[in-house]
């Protein structure tokens, strides 16, 4: 059977990682084969002209020795937000295959070579583990597969960031919340909090949406459905996009038009 992949962004807590592997497995198959635990930081790179190399420590974090492979890709959204990987030759590091003794700590190397860009180019470095064949002793198991994504930024000469919002509207109960990455470098969008207002301006109506990295000229889209007894009573929905550099605010107006299908 083929090993199932556990993808994990770089964001991801090892904690998280933990329970999800662990969730995973037992809704597959109450016998399953428990995977490798590691450990890696830093969780993110940043390269500029002055730092070109960095040095990651892998370490595990169980009694089993761990074989594991690395890899580069480039890294871009599509026009829905979702993470689209390519084959990269920018990123260099060394190892691409390392084994890890349990409790035991490894180093890898990564660095570019490529002068600053003009735009930020983004990557991820994907330290993932190879499951092992169980014997046949062992019966039938699911190995699960950890792989984990070290966000890379390769950052330009001059910083520009900034972003705006292009739409904020409710049609058919349904909030719209469009943004874009007008800047040349990466935003990391913590939350998208809305707050809805009735005619007197009292808040009768509130809820956040989670963010996630928008990379330099990414549009995103953000919606929220709007409970329809909640939907009838509001007048205006205010948002703010709060991001890792700045907060952006906008509003739409509502009313009982717009909240039906």
């Amino acid at each position: 059977m083929k090993p199932i992949l556990l993808h994990s962004a770089g964001s991801l807590s090892p904690l998280l990682l933990k329970f999800l592997s662990f969730a995973l497995l037992l809704l597959l198959n109450p016998h399953a084969a428990s995977s490798g635990e590691f450990r890696v930081t830093p969780i993110r790179l940043d390269f500029d002209n002055e730092t070109r190399t960095a040095i990651v420590s892998v370490l595990t974090e169980g009694p089993d020795k761990l074989n594991l492979q690395i890899k580069a890709l480039e890294w871009a959204q599509d026009s829905n937000g979702k993470d689209v990987y390519t084959d990269t030759s920018d990123i260099i590091f060394f190892p691409k295959i390392m084994t890890v003794e349990g409790g035991e700590e490894k180093t890898l190397r990564a660095g570019v070579q490529m002068p600053p860009p003009a735009r930020e180019k983004t990557y991820r470095l994907f330290v993932e583990e190879i499951p092992q064949p169980k014997k046949k002793s062992e019966g039938v198991n699911i190995a699960i597969a950890i792989r984990f994504g070290i966000p890379v930024f390769v950052k330009p000469a001059r910083e520009d960031a900034k972003a705006e919002i292009n739409k904020v509207e409710l049609s058919a109960g349904v909030l719209s919340v469009l943004v874009t990455n007008t800047g040349n470098v990466h935003l990391q969008v913590t939350s998208v909090d809305l707050k809805g207002l009735d005619s007197s301006g009292a808040e009768v109506f509130s809820e956040q949406i989670g963010g996630w990295y928008l990379l330099n000229g990414r549009t995103r889209l953000y919606t929220a459905p709007i409970p329809a007894d909640v939907c009838a009573a509001l007048s205006k929905i205010d948002v703010e996009v709060v991001t890792d550099r700045f907060t952006l605010k906008g509003s739409a107006e509502a009313g009982k038009t717009r909240c039906r299908p």
